[in-house]
């Protein structure tokens, strides 16, 4: 299995402005009633089925834990389907959030965001190739890697559509968009994270694997629950935002889950660029505190050592963001 580094100038402010961000997580709990209303309760770690939990913690509304044999940490309620697409494709929230938040980084996030994903992709397959592929980004919320990928020339559809539906109609072709019935197979699937927000982790794994060619590779992107400051900071880990964030693997955890559907594992990386700007940005308003990072940042004056301290998270699997690659070479 390998593993892969990252090195990004990416700042988080610059992809999430905080007063934007706010405003949004006001918005997704007047939504939260409405999105649990059919809700259905999730009493096993969706990683490894232990009923064991490590603790337990609300956000939003929902109702979180952290499993105690893994440390994957999920929302203990699942939104059903019918209101989770509703919250996407009609929501005030994610009309907003894309208003007001993707569309003002649009720039940034193409450069920063989703062109360094298909470089990521064609290091994989291959960029002689990759137009002659067949692609499925699945279960967007966002057009944006879509249309870094038609501005590549790619071969790309978009299959279990969650954009909301003002944006929708106004970058997806039709002829474009594809629903989980479709009988075909694709040679490439793009999961941005998709089952970071996913109501059935395991039918969308079926549905990857029963959809992927014989040579086909999966790309996935997540937050992890066992990276720097997903750990340091736990229920207040800015980045665990429900609807958006109810699975949050552990790498342990997602290696066992993907496995568990007949995948193999050829990638799984943390290439991660913000944890420390996370903290960091914490430490500065006073609602974080660490004897080991206030030295780090206080007294230090080395220059290179946060960005070796950063080379050493992404080496050992350690940052909370997650990229990996998935394939059917042992079936």
């Amino acid at each position: 299995m390998e593993f892969s580094t990252f090195f990004s100038d990416l700042k988080s402010s610059e992809i999430k402005p905080e007063a934007s961000i706010d405003k949004y997580v006001e918005l997704l709990k007047e939504s939260v009633d409405g999105l649990l209303a059919e809700s259905t309760s999730r009493e096993v770690c969706p990683s490894c089925e232990s009923k064991d939990v490590l603790k337990s913690f609300e956000k939003i509304g929902f109702m979180f834990s952290r499993c105690a044999s893994c440390y994957t940490v999920y929302s203990q309620q699942v939104p059903s389907e019918r209101n989770n697409k509703k919250f996407y494709q009609q929501g005030m929230a994610r009309k907003y959030w894309l208003n007001e938040i993707w569309r003002t980084s649009r720039d940034v996030r193409q450069n920063k965001v989703d062109y360094p994903f298909l470089d990521w992709v064609e290091s994989f397959v291959g960029l002689s190739s990759i137009k002659n592929k067949s692609i499925a980004e699945v279960a967007p919320v966002s057009p944006g890697l879509y249309e870094a990928a038609r501005s590549r020339n790619y071969d790309i559809k978009v299959v279990g559509n969650l954009i909301h539906e003002e944006f929708s109609a106004e970058a997806l072709p039709s002829n474009d968009v594809e629903d989980y019935e479709a009988k075909r197979t694709y040679d490439i699937l793009l999961l941005n994270h998709s089952l970071d927000r996913s109501t059935d982790v395991n039918g969308l794994l079926r549905w990857c694997f029963d959809h992927l060619s014989e040579q086909g590779l999966c790309f996935i992107t997540g937050q992890t629950s066992s990276g720097l400051d997903a750990l340091f900071l736990d229920q207040d880990f800015n980045a665990l935002i429900p609807p958006d964030r109810i699975n949050c693997f552990s790498i342990e955890g997602f290696q066992k889950v993907a496995e568990s559907h007949g995948f193999s594992v050829e990638e799984l990386s943390t290439p991660g660029a913000l944890d420390l700007q996370n903290l960091r940005a914490l430490k500065k308003k006073g609602e974080f505190s660490s004897p080991f990072f206030d030295y780090l940042w206080d007294v230090r004056s080395d220059d290179g050592l946060e960005e070796r301290f950063i080379e050493f998270l992404q080496f050992n699997r350690l940052s909370s963001y997650m990229r990996t690659v998935l394939s059917k070479k042992n079936v």
